[in-house]
């Protein structure tokens, strides 16, 4: 997916299931469109690119003839000092909408450490900087790739680079019972589609805590697409879609639920969905008949 390109729900489902299987060059354009479709809004999408574009462009241009070094100071004043970007929390469990959604990101020149991040990866990968988001729960590290070596960036200290002892602090100060986004060693990077999973879970969890349940829905379908088979989300849309009176599509996500799981395994929240959505179709096709 290309920044000026318009997006559909058809579009950004086949760009979704495309995660899977090859790793984009970068996730700021499903950003945009995810943005765009959530708000049925185009001109924030609008907005978005050309803010992007924009910005792309200005480096560029203050970055042509300097050394790696050069360019990764210029990109860390641009952001951080010239603009003023900021991570505003490192809670994930307490972040809203607005901390995420692409549009209020960029006008408000801050949010959540993932979006936040994911721009200065965009940004570093413009100017040929090897940076990438490092694998730890908050996604506030990022790991720039200098030959041989490493060096450790703090975006929600405006990009400072870490020496080894705050590194060490940072690795070992984790959230008790905390994961990481997947199973490489935490200093490693994260892929782009556990990091993409990180992002729409908090999304979700976001806009259903702000009653936004239809968009929570459309969000939690996206996790599906990209992970089909995720038993944890497939049940949590089952159990959304009969609270929205969805039942013929609850039970079909119960019936793709059963397929992988015993009933008698399920949670218990599970079970009584199933036998509920049962009785009501059950009653609805005697109501038919008579």
């Amino acid at each position: 997916m290309v920044l000026d390109s318009r997006i559909t729900w058809e579009k950004l489902g086949l760009e979704l299931e495309l995660i899977a299987k090859e790793e984009p060059r970068s996730l700021l354009p499903l950003l945009v469109a995810i943005n765009s479709l959530l708000q049925m809004d185009d001109t924030g999408q609008d907005r978005c690119l050309r803010s992007i574009n924009f910005m792309t462009y200005e480096l560029a241009a203050m970055c042509e003839k300097r050394s790696e070094a050069d360019r990764f100071q210029t990109l860390n004043d641009f952001l951080f000092t010239t603009r003023d970007f900021r991570v505003n929390s490192l809670n994930r469990k307490s972040l809203c909408s607005k901390d995420l959604l692409l549009t209020s990101v960029l006008e408000e020149r801050g949010g959540a450490a993932i979006p936040v991040s994911l721009l200065y990866m965009h940004l570093a990968q413009e100017l040929d900087l090897p940076v990438f988001i490092v694998n730890q729960p908050q996604f506030n590290l990022l790991k720039w790739v200098r030959g041989s070596k490493c060096q450790f960036i703090d975006i929600a200290e405006r990009g400072k680079i870490l020496d080894e002892e705050e590194l060490l602090r940072h690795m070992n100060l984790q959230p008790k019972g905390s994961t990481a986004a997947c199973d490489e060693n935490k200093s490693e990077v994260v892929s782009l589609k556990a990091l993409l999973l990180a992002y729409l879970t908090d999304l979700k969890t976001a806009l259903l805590r702000e009653n936004e349940i239809d968009l929570g829905h459309a969000v939690l379908s996206m996790i599906l697409k990209v992970e089909p088979t995720n038993l944890r989300h497939l049940g949590e849309r089952a159990l959304l879609r009969k609270t929205m009176g969805h039942l013929k599509e609850a039970q079909q996500d119960l019936k793709r639920y059963f397929s992988f799981v015993d009933v008698s395994n399920a949670p218990t929240e599970i079970q009584m969905a199933s036998k509920e959505i049962q009785a009501l179709s059950a009653s609805t096709s005697n109501e038919v008949i008579h």
